[in-house]
């Protein structure tokens, strides 16, 4: 009875050695981005969308309980408009963040507001009052 080929035995051995490298590398990823401390950020119910002149703004009031720095790239006020922007509020601070909008907000007083962070957490705040300065 003959044994297996050389050429099978290399091809046998190179991938049981690719899946276990894979499955060791994925355990590392894992401790590596659990250890990893986030961001925590509460938005306050004074967030709101305000006229000052004729330029529309979202005074967003947030505050990072986490020990992480809180990085947000894009604020989605949902069916209106989205803002792609980085925004950062560090860790254990409470901040008043301006963001100048584009769109007319006069015809109805509660939007739904989305932050994504960088972290890939996303934050929703389901309505607020919107006012003229």
């Amino acid at each position: 009875m003959r044994g297996m080929s050389t050429p099978l035995a290399i091809v046998i051995i190179i991938a049981v050695t690719v899946a276990i490298a894979a499955g060791f590398i994925t355990w590392v990823m894992t401790l590596w981005y659990s250890r990893q401390e986030p961001e925590i950020l509460q938005i306050y119910p004074d967030t709101k969308i305000v006229k000052e002149g004729n330029q529309w703004k979202l005074l967003l009031h947030v505050r990072n309980l986490g020990v992480g720095q809180a990085e947000i790239y894009k604020v989605e006020i949902i069916s209106k408009e989205t803002i792609q922007n980085t925004y950062t509020v560090p860790p254990s601070t409470e901040k008043t963040l301006e963001i100048p909008l584009t769109e007319d907000y006069s015809g109805n007083p509660h939007y739904q507001l989305q932050l994504y962070l960088k972290s890939g957490n996303v934050y929703t705040m389901i309505s607020w009052i919107v006012t003229t300065q």
